[in-house]
C-alpha cells in the first residue's frame, strides 16, 4: 500500500472536519425543534457553535430554509 501525501492526509482531515460540522448541524437543528426554539440560519449557526457561510452551504441550507419557512 502506497504512502498518503501530506496533501491527501489533510484532505481527508478536512471532508472529515466538515461530515462532523455538518452533522452537528443537523443534530442541532433536531434539538432546536424538540426544545420549540425558532429556526433562522444564524440562530442554527450560534447553537451549533459553527460559522453562518455552512448553514448556507448546499446539503444544509435546504434543511433550516424548510423549517424557518414552515415554522416563520
Amino acid at each position: 500500500m502506497a504512502a498518503r501525501t501530506p496533501a491527501e492526509v489533510l484532505a481527508e482531515s478536512r471532508r472529515n472536519t466538515s461530515l462532523l460540522k455538518r452533522q452537528r448541524v443537523l443534530d442541532t437543528i433536531r434539538l432546536m425543534l424538540d426544545d420549540g426554539e425558532p429556526i433562522s440560519f444564524a440562530a442554527v449557526a450560534r447553537a451549533a457553535n459553527v460559522s453562518t457561510w455552512l448553514v448556507y452551504a448546499e446539503g444544509v441550507r435546504e434543511h433550516v430554509q424548510a423549517l424557518s419557512v414552515s415554522l416563520g
